[in-house]
């Protein structure tokens, strides 16, 4: 089947950490094929303000649809096709829990974040290992927070999940944690966007290297593992192509026919 709709993880997959810049291959042929009638998503574990600050926004192209958040949100211009939020008294008791304990953490909302207090030694490591711009600090709670965002080692993590079952915690290193009101999945996510514009599965591509890319493999008929990509994300794909490094998201398209 025609593939129309393109889906694309952003860190180590489009954008390469030990640079600190977007692969020109992967710019230059991601336009080429949007040019040709595919649209291109975004897809990535970033929130929107990190994916804006990051600079996605200044490649010279204008995104049909992006997922932020892991699956949390997915926007089609200013108009959310996937959106969750925690509910605002929850989100109350949390952000008293979390000041009266003197935890440093991010307020996230569909389009922009909040530090409480100046970053600590885990906020610091988060921001030097991930390249991002560091949040405006203001100590306000806002309305619907898609999630909190906690700088702190494993230590109260089960006094935490005690006091908030109705929260999901996902700790993915050993510096923060994500508090989310429902585990996001990107896969999630790609299904809705897909409704909305139309398509099946099999009219869908996706590329990722993490294993939080597993869930687009789920979700689109054809899964691009990155040649950097983790061995079980490489398990999971129809096509492994090269490092991003080498042109990987070029080749991969090229061997797709997409194009030339």
């Amino acid at each position: 089947m025609t593939i129309k709709i393109a889906f694309f993880d952003i860190d180590e997959t489009i954008y390469d950490g030990k640079v600190k810049n977007f692969a020109e291959d992967a710019i230059r042929s991601i336009k080429q094929i949007q040019a040709n009638g595919i649209k291109v998503c975004l897809c990535s574990s970033r929130p929107n303000d990190s994916i804006r600050h990051l600079g996605c926004h200044g490649q010279g192209i204008v995104w049909d649809a992006i997922i932020g958040s892991g699956g949390g949100t997915a926007m089609v211009g200013d108009k959310p096709v996937r959106l969750f939020t925690i509910q605002q008294d929850i989100a109350e008791r949390f952000f008293s829990y979390c000041n009266d304990k003197g935890y440093v953490f991010e307020m996230i909302g569909i389009q922009d974040r909040h530090v409480n207090k100046e970053l600590n030694e885990c906020g610091r490591e988060f921001y030097t290992r991930f390249i991002d711009k560091e949040p405006v600090i203001s100590n306000k709670l806002y309305e619907n927070l898609t999630q909190f965002h906690l700088f702190h080692t494993d230590e109260h993590d089960e006094e935490i999940i005690k006091a908030f079952p109705d929260l999901c915690f996902c700790r993915y290193c050993w510096f923060a944690v994500d508090i989310v009101p429902v585990v996001y999945r990107k896969g999630d996510a790609i299904e809705d966007v897909l409704k909305y514009f139309g398509y099946s599965k099999d009219e869908a591509v996706g590329f990722g290297d993490d294993l939080q890319d597993l869930s687009i493999a789920e979700n689109v008929g054809t899964f691009v593992a990155m040649g950097n990509a983790k061995d079980e994300v490489k398990a999971a794909a129809q096509l492994i192509t090269t490092n991003i490094d080498d042109n990987g998201i070029e080749n991969a398209l090229r061997k797709l026919g997409l194009i030339e």
